[in-house]
């Protein structure tokens, strides 16, 4: 699989480039979906805290 990227990557740099910044996109876009949900539920766990705890 590794090899066959490779080959790509070399017949067509620029498309592939535009591909990998495609996908690394949606990789932080969904990494920063999920930590912002992480966020929300661990505030709404630290409400039920008792305070000085």
């Amino acid at each position: 699989m590794r090899a066959l990227a490779g080959v790509v990557l070399i017949v067509s740099p620029l498309e592939s480039a535009a591909v990998l910044n495609v996908f690394g996109g949606v990789r932080l876009l969904v990494v920063g979906a999920v930590e912002i949900v992480t966020a929300l539920q661990v505030r709404s766990r630290a409400k039920d805290l008792p305070r000085g705890a």
